[in-house]
Parts: structure tokens; C-alpha cells; sequence
């Protein structure tokens, strides 16, 4: 799934409980090196396996009593953030919008572009060997879906959106 977010009130995106996000700080785009992405991951086993990487929990007022966000430690603004959500199950096949006009039907992987790729975190890092994304050098951040779908399709959104659709089949 591809959600696109941005702020519409800043003073919460600043507030005390919503700070330490950064979402202020990756959606303001004063920093053109600061990467606008989140990455949300959810386990598939049964209980849900913890992350491969360490995280803080946020409570957000939307999430019900005793459901936290779980976002990475010691990721810098200049790679994406990563989430773990343990309560996020798969919705089932009749429920996934596939039906759509273009012809992307499923995600197989995500490439982080970033300049700093010898300065990632530990936590990304850790999601990299995981196979959970890959990273590649970039001037500008760039997210690369890789997608199940007809040879040599690509989409690229740049400069709207640094946001690159392309084909498994390239």
C-alpha cells in the first residue's frame, strides 16, 4: 500500500507528543536532502515477531488504548523513517484495491534513494540485511517500487513527487 501524507496543522505535528516523529521536519521541505519518506513494516508470523531493529513506541490520540507505533531508533532525517506496526494484518485479497488502470498488481521491493548511504543507521542498515529494502546513492531522496507488472513499464513521478514505479521485469 502507497499512502501519501502531509500536515495540515503544525502546531500538532510539533506538539510534545507528536515532536520526536520529525514529521514536521520531513514534510516542511527546507532541507531538500531530508528524506520525506516512512516505511511502515508489519510481521507476518503469529504472534507478530518483534523488529529487527530497535525502536520507541509513539501513542498517537487516533490508535486505541494499547496499540503503539514502534519507529526505529537512531535513524538520521536524511534516510527514511522506519515504522513497525505489531497490530497491522494483511487485508484479505476481495478487500486490496487491484482493479485500476494502470497495470501494477503487486509490490516486490523498495530501494531507498539518499546521498549518504555510508551514513545510515544501525536500524537501517539492520532492515537492509533483513531484506526488508534496499538503499542506493542518489543526489536527491528517491523511492523505487519495484512491482510485479508488464516488462519495461516505469513510472516516474519526478519532479512532482521523487517517487519512481518501474517493472520486475526490466
Amino acid at each position: 500500500m502507497l499512502e501519501l501524507l502531509w500536515v495540515a496543522d503544525p502546531g500538532e505535528a510539533r506538539n510534545a507528543r507528536t515532536r520526536r516523529t520529525r514529521l514536521w521536519e520531513r514534510c516542511e521541505g527546507q532541507d531538500k536532502q531530508v528524506s520525506p519518506f516512512g516505511i511502515v513494516f508489519r510481521s507476518t508470523a503469529t504472534p507478530p515477531a518483534p523488529p529487527p531493529f530497535a525502536t520507541w513506541s509513539y501513542t498517537p490520540i487516533y490508535l486505541p488504548p494499547g496499540l503503539a507505533m514502534h519507529i526505529a531508533d537512531g535513524t538520521t532525517l536524511y534516510e527514511p523513517e522506519l515504522f513497525y506496526l505489531p497490530f497491522l494484518r494483511r487485508a484479505s485479497a476481495q478487500s486490496e484495491p487491484v482493479a485500476h488502470a494502470l497495470p501494477i498488481r503487486r509490490m516486490r521491493a523498495i530501494s531507498v534513494g539518499l546521498r549518504g548511504r555510508d551514513a545510515l543507521s544501525t536500524a537501517s542498515r539492520c532492515a537492509e540485511q533483513h531484506g526488508l529494502l534496499s538503499y542506493f546513492a542518489a543526489p536527491q531522496p528517491l523511492l523505487e517500487i519495484l512491482f510485479d507488472g508488464p516488462a519495461g513499464m516505469r513510472i516516474d513521478l519526478r519532479p512532482d513527487l521523487p517517487l519512481v514505479f518501474r517493472s520486475a521485469q526490466d
